[in-house]
């Protein structure tokens, strides 16, 4: 069989959670934690169904990251939806639905996330999470 030809770019995070959410932010995922502050969207360290959650920027993610929760499923896990996220160039061209996501901060504070891999079987490293946007309404999708 035939090499079909390259494949195309991965879906960013940043306008994927931005039309799923309804959260009208642009710009680097980093940067969504203060532009939501300046934009008057409410934040806070408890998640709730559709808000975004916002991971900080750091070597291994050097745009930062955002998702949007899909489900609570207790008070330290929750499911994500989310784009660009893998470590292959197979995984960061998904679009990752309902993916678990645990808080492993001390103080259980939604402050440090480990996101659950699939090829492996278990979470990852814990990402610095700056926290939840809360849409002002309901998301359009």
């Amino acid at each position: 069989m035939g090499d079909s030809g390259p494949l195309p770019a991965p879906i960013q995070c940043v306008p994927f959670v931005r039309e799923l959410s309804g959260v009208n932010i642009h710009g680097d995922a980093y940067t969504w934690w203060d532009q939501a502050a300046d934009q008057g969207y409410d934040r806070g360290q408890t998640p709730r169904q559709n808000a975004v959650l916002v991971l900080a920027k750091s070597d291994r993610l050097s745009l930062g990251h955002v998702a949007m929760v899909r489900r609570i499923d207790g008070p330290r896990r929750i499911e994500v939806t989310h784009a660009n996220w893998g470590m292959d160039e197979y995984t960061r061209r998904l679009v990752h639905d309902s993916m678990p996501v645990i808080d492993v901060s001390p103080n259980n504070d939604w402050s440090q996330v480990e996101f659950f891999n699939e090829q492996s079987g278990v979470f990852g490293q814990p990402y610095t999470a700056q926290g939840f946007i809360y849409p002002k309404t309901a998301p359009p999708v």
